[in-house]
């Protein structure tokens, strides 16, 4: 599979009833980025190696096999490129650490996005009081990045049928014809979001109805803490 459609399949959200998919938006942010600041500071790769059971269990209730094995297929010459330049300069057991660290990442990120709905993280930021324009940005970020990357292969293979650029695995020559469609393509997309915001009066007004209740689970107290808890015995064991 191609790679751009690789990372838009890994990435778009699924529409489950899973507990993840009923998680705290909010919270389950907040988890992701204490658990990524404790997997890239953690220097003990058995300690990595344990870490991967948060993302694991995560996996296995999200239901989200085929997305996270797309995302990983997308990447994978990326990571084997990185692990290589890693194991040149640094030896063996770094490349593997290195290269944990960014599937653990993966996953994680693959997890959220793919069982977050964008308006229920943008409601849940305007509840803590985070201005309506800024509450947008990670909501658009986690709807856009998909569709750009379908974009960009629906793009490369558009011109390859045409014979303007030549086919290949990961960088296809004659790419920057590509590039220029794609930002054409994301600049006509950034206006027609801004003309159906401003159709909407987005901003106009301090607050607005909500359409979710977003409720706290236990798994995400429960998740918050095992997260908190790993990010803390990094943080004292390894600083």
């Amino acid at each position: 599979m191609p790679v751009f459609r690789s990372i838009y399949y890994g990435l778009a959200l699924r529409d489950k009833d899973t507990i993840i998919h009923r998680c705290n938006p909010l919270l389950k942010l907040v988890g992701l980025v204490i658990y990524i600041a404790g997997v890239s500071l953690t220097k003990n790769l058995v300690l990595l190696l344990f870490a991967s059971l948060i993302p694991y269990c995560e996996l296995v209730l999200s239901k989200s096999y085929k997305e996270i094995i797309m995302l990983l297929r997308g990447i994978i010459i990326p990571i084997f490129f990185l692990t290589f330049i890693s194991y040149l300069f640094y030896g063996l057991l770094w490349a593997v650490a290195l290269v944990t660290r960014i599937i653990l990442i993966t996953i994680m990120v693959s997890i959220f996005s793919v069982t977050t709905t964008p308006s229920k993280l943008s409601q849940g930021l305007e509840r803590l009081g985070v201005p309506i324009r800024y509450s947008m940005i990670p909501a658009l970020t986690i709807r856009l990045i998909p569709l750009v990357a379908k974009d960009a292969q629906e793009t490369i293979d558009s011109l390859v049928l045409r014979g303007e650029i030549k086919a290949r695995y990961f960088i296809p020559k004659g790419i920057y014809k590509a590039i220029a469609i794609l930002i054409a393509s994301s600049l006509r997309r950034a206006r027609y979001i801004s003309e159906a915001l401003a159709t909407k009066f987005w901003g106009a007004y301090d607050s607005r109805s909500h359409l979710y209740q977003l409720k706290v689970t236990k798994y995400d107290i429960f998740s918050i803490l095992l997260k908190g808890l790993f990010l803390t015995y990094v943080l004292i064991t390894y600083l």
